[in-house]
């Protein structure tokens, strides 16, 4: 992030810094009070683990894919919602973020391993 133009170092740091130290604390917590009943608690476990390697993804490639991998799996697989609707619904989700960027006046993350954006 710190390669990052600095008007864009705004909208990822607003998500990373507060955002991933309570991911890392929960997850330790999570595996630290584990008792065998995955099905119980086993998906708080997930969710936190898929932010966790969002973080990274975006970190490695760039936000648009895994941003747009993230969406099709919460809108998809966790909330079950209907191919058509959630189209609709990831596609404002998207824009609304790569708007964002445009009116921080920021450039989007480009990863530090492949050069999406």
């Amino acid at each position: 992030m710190f390669t990052f133009n600095p008007a864009s170092r705004l909208m990822p740091a607003l998500a990373i810094v507060p955002g991933l130290p309570l991911v890392l604390w929960l997850l330790f917590r999570g595996f630290r009070e584990y008792r065998n009943d995955f099905a119980r608690d086993g998906g708080e476990l997930w969710v936190l683990g898929v932010f966790l390697a969002y973080t990274v993804a975006v970190w490695a490639v760039g936000i648009s894919v895994p941003t747009l991998i993230l969406i099709v799996w919460m809108l998809l697989a966790q909330a079950r919602m209907r191919w058509w609707t959630s189209l609709i619904y990831g596609a404002a989700v998207f824009a609304i973020v790569r708007l964002l960027f445009d009116l921080l006046r920021g450039d989007a993350p480009v990863g530090a391993l492949l050069a999406f954006s």
